[in-house]
């Protein structure tokens, strides 16, 4: 008696994107998941990325099931198809990461750079208690609860 072959990922990928069989595309996810953890690894250098990788790229195909299984062969792999995506969900990431690292970078800089401009008290000490002279009580009694007495408004 002859032995059984496994389903193809063509065959699995197309139950999946037919029928929507869950079963299916985990046996994908199975078959493939140490292949593109291990080819994002290898671009993105970080566990934790390219485990991100890895998920996007089985995202991808999820959504993209139907179309990528209308164009492979009943017998066809998607080793091909798994890695290039791989190659290109590391490279956005790579480049989102790296554009999120400068915007944070300049903006610790200019966090960092912006000088603290205190009052300039000697031209504000003679003002200040005109300008407080100036208040009704009302406003005077809510200046001073608010500034001196450090009370929330």
């Amino acid at each position: 008696m002859g032995e059984m072959q496994p389903p193809s990922d063509a065959q699995l990928l197309r139950a999946y994107a037919d029928h929507v069989t869950e079963s299916a595309f985990a046996k994908i996810v199975a078959r493939h998941t140490d292949l593109v953890y291990s080819a994002a690894l290898r671009q993105v250098y970080s566990p934790d990325l390219a485990r991100d990788v890895t998920q996007s790229v089985f995202i991808d195909l999820a959504r993209k099931a139907r179309t990528v299984s209308a164009t492979l062969s009943p017998e066809a792999s998607l080793v091909g198809w798994l890695y290039r995506g791989t190659r290109f969900a590391a490279r956005d990431l790579y480049r989102n990461e790296t554009r999120r690292t400068q915007r944070e970078r300049q903006a610790m800089e200019q966090l960092l750079s912006a000088p603290e401009t205190a009052p300039d008290w000697e031209q504000l000490r003679p003002v200040l208690d005109d300008a407080m002279a100036e208040l009704d009580d009302t406003d005077r009694d809510a200046v001073l609860l608010r500034y001196f007495n450090n009370h929330d408004l």
